[in-house]
């Protein structure tokens, strides 16, 4: 992947991540968080996600090269060790950001709030379960 597809695409999540912060943002305002708190959580969900995002592409980029060593009529495995070595690593960073970034956002919400974000957020979920059609076994 070249560096002008890596930035149409952090270009592509971007918007989309303008989009939800709208509506985020105004979930975070009914439970009544200040604009200061409000730009804090956002700067915060901005930064881990794109840590999250660029995880996800290096990756994806480690994937590819797994399975180009392994198209090699004859495998090297201590190449195929180093790379899944890789992906673990960018595995942790996509976890850490994102535990890092729930934790944050609790410290800046407060326990109170961010159990209501929570359960806010689970029926949100649970109405789009329900609205899925049940598959005929």
């Amino acid at each position: 992947m070249n560096k002008k597809q890596i930035i149409l695409i952090l270009l592509l999540l971007l918007s989309f991540q303008l989009f939800s912060q709208n509506k985020k943002a105004n979930i975070l305002e009914n439970l009544g968080l200040t604009e200061d708190q409000i730009e804090q959580v956002e700067s915060i969900e901005h930064e881990m996600n794109r840590k999250i995002e660029e995880a996800k592409i290096e990756l994806k980029i480690q994937k590819a090269l797994l399975e180009r060593e392994l198209f090699n009529e004859k495998v090297d495995m201590k190449k195929v060790e180093k790379i899944l070595k890789e992906t673990l690593t960018y595995q942790m960073q996509i976890e850490l950001a994102d535990i890092t970034k729930r934790v944050k956002i609790r410290e800046i919400m407060g326990t109170e709030n961010w159990k209501k974000l929570m359960e806010y957020f689970n029926r949100q979920k649970q109405k789009k379960e329900n609205r899925k059609p049940k598959q005929k076994n």
